[in-house]
């Protein structure tokens, strides 16, 4: 896929610079993910730059960031490989039990040989952001690096693993298993031997092999210059500076910032310290991988041994210069009996890897037995280029059935006789849900929607207004009004009053809304609108279009409530009638971030679709 990005001048005349990016597998026993940028048709240095990405939510947030990343190394002549360690994003190999270091630092080498190649360069840069920095510096211990690029990097893994612990302590769902053999945080276990490993670190003990080596500080924190000390006594050429945008990264996706002025000051610092020379590029399309089989281990989620099998998944680039991307997963041996093709549409602006990696493991361990699965980045997310930057990471688009309709048709070779789910978390759900309105032109059977918190959606309005806070915040009070915990903060006033009684005064109003259809004195109609106004309509429309609805729902999450409040009489009716399922799941957050809340809806929805759609 490429997109334009910049100009430059040839022949006296400014001519558009495009970016191109190559999405492959690469490795043969466990592949891993990369994305290859390049410049089309221009001259490119002797060298090639890999990305180590951070991990677990720092990974989601800032993914958009590292993609920008690569570009501008690629735009300053230095062709960049990013890539997904072994257990991550869409990586093969599960986050399972056991040392989970050394595979992270496999896959660095295996990135860097893979980058060697493709570039036909031994001169390697390597770029890592926090503990992906980290592992940057331990991989260079041991490989030829010319130049290093540490970006807000944890000094000592004791420092990752307290951080990890206290996000663990003040996670909204409580942790109850109390001998729990791992650590979990954001999003991602890490088991003891992980721990261990982890801790272990200290980049002030370790001789790199890099000629130069860049930190660059954190920002909003004192800077601490130990290891700038430390590797400069070791007569080590390493500079330090102060460039900001490390916090902006981290934000959530939807308010993550790029930061491009620094960026640009880490491309230009690598072009000016690497030894480079200039090279004719002679990349071919031979050289990259768009399908691999994945020998997947489906053991974690106790299903039958006869299920387990190969996965076979094609990277699709399609649409208007083939910006536009999405990921096919099938078993390579066909089920005895058809089973329907599951689309997964964007969580939020998270890319199609999905909020803990929800739907990578959902679309191989549903591929293991039988069904084909179909997740898609949508324009202006993940992998799916828009030019128009203002278009770019937005939850809620126009337009999102025509663009299921259209990566269904480019990806699936006979798609006009298939049958489809579509399925999703969050904002994938409302696609989903309006797809199942919507769509004609396709056999839709099955609607799954997961921790869906709006049903109703018009281009300006936003998604975090008072109706879907409401239902929230009244949803957490009475969560906690059954913890001893929140007794003891209320009667010590270390409650939010504010808050509790603007819930309660919202519930109010929303009940008397949906009784009376009518608005309360003193607020317009529209100011009430609650998650729909006509969602009971909605669902009867699906139900006579014979697709069945399932629910699946976070028993923490405002969406039970939601669709009681909204259409609970028709819900009832459709559940009775054998037309709509709701499973809840427990101890579980709105993403899944927790291990067992995640694996228990993983195979909550695996044996709802085996059971419905069994041989």
């Amino acid at each position: 896929m490429s997109g334009i990005i910049s100009n430059n001048e040839r022949n006296g005349r400014v001519q558009p610079v495009k970016i191109v990016r190559k999405s492959h597998y690469f490795g043969s026993h466990e592949p891993l993910y990369g994305c290859f940028h390049t410049v089309s048709g221009e001259v490119q240095n002797n060298g090639v730059a890999v990305i180590c990405p951070p991990l677990a939510i720092e990974y989601m947030n800032s993914h958009r960031s590292m993609r920008y990343l690569a570009d501008y190394f690629a735009l300053a002549g230095i062709s960049v490989l990013r890539f997904d360690y072994s257990g991550t994003g869409d990586s093969s190999d599960l986050n399972e039990n056991g040392e989970r270091l050394s595979k992270w630092l496999k896959s660095i080498t295996l990135a860097i040989d893979h980058a060697k190649t493709l570039s036909g360069s031994n001169n390697v840069s390597l770029i890592g952001f926090r503990m992906g920095a980290t592992l940057a510096a331990l991989a260079s211990e041991k490989l030829d690096i010319d130049t290093l690029v540490l970006w807000a990097p944890y000094i000592k893994g004791k420092a990752f693993v307290r951080e990890i612990k206290a996000l663990q302590r003040v996670s909204s769902i409580e942790n109850k298993s109390s001998e729990s053999s791992f650590v979990e945080a954001a999003g991602m276990v890490y088991w003891e031997e992980t721990v261990s490993a982890l801790t272990a670190i200290d980049l002030l003990a370790l001789e790199t092999s890099a000629n130069k080596t860049l930190v660059v500080s954190m920002d909003k924190r004192k800077s601490s210059t130990k290891l700038l000390d430390a590797w400069s006594e070791k007569n080590c050429f390493i500079e330090q500076f102060e460039w900001e945008g490390a916090a902006d990264m981290l934000l959530l996706p939807s308010d993550a910032i790029i930061p491009h002025e620094s960026i640009k000051k880490i491309a230009s610092w690598v072009k000016q310290n690497s030894n480079i020379s200039h090279c004719a590029n002679t990349l071919n399309d031979n050289q990259y991988k768009v399908s691999e089989l994945f020998s997947h281990d489906v053991g974690l989620f106790k299903l039958e041994p006869e299920f387990v099998s190969q996965v076979r998944e094609t990277l699709v680039s399609y649409g208007n210069g083939n910006s536009k991307f999405a990921i096919y997963s099938e078993p390579i041996h066909a089920p005895s009996s058809p089973k329907p093709v599951l689309v997964f549409s964007n969580s939020g602006v998270n890319h199609r890897v999905g909020p803990s990696r929800l739907y990578v493991l959902l679309a191989r361990e549903l591929a293991s037995i039988g069904f084909r699965v179909l997740r898609i980045d949508f324009p202006g997310i993940g992998e799916s280029i828009v030019e128009d930057k203002s278009n770019e990471n937005i939850e809620y688009v126009e337009g999102t059935s025509e663009e299921i309709v259209s990566a269904i048709r480019k990806s699936i070779p006979d798609y006009a006789s298939q049958e489809y789910i579509l399925a999703g978390l969050c904002s994938g759900a409302y696609a989903s849900f309006l797809g199942a309105i919507e769509i004609t032109q396709l056999k839709i059977i099955e609607c799954v929607m997961i921790n869906p918190l709006v049903f109703y959606w018009e281009h300006g309005v936003e998604m975090q207004r008072g109706d879907t806070r409401s239902f929230r915040d009244w949803n957490w009070y009475q969560t906690a009004v059954r913890r001893p915990e929140s007794w003891r903060k209320l009667v010590t006033g270390n409650i939010d009053f504010t808050v509790l009684f603007g819930a309660i005064k919202d519930r109010g109003r929303i009940v008397f809304h949906k009784k009376t259809k009518k608005a309360p004195d003193g607020i317009s109609l529209r100011e009430v609108d609650i998650i729909t106004p006509d969602l009971e309509e909605s669902l009867i429309k699906i139900s006579t279009k014979n697709v069945f609805m399932t629910f699946i729902l976070a028993d923490s999450d405002p969406g039970f409530d939601i669709l009681m409040t909204s259409a609970g009489s028709v819900v009832k009716k459709l559940e009775k009638n054998g037309l709509l399922d709701i499973f809840i799941i427990k101890d579980a957050d709105h993403s899944f971030s927790r291990h067992q809340p995640r694996v228990d809806a993983i195979v909550k929805i695996i044996g709802h679709l085996s059971k419905r759609y069994n041989d």
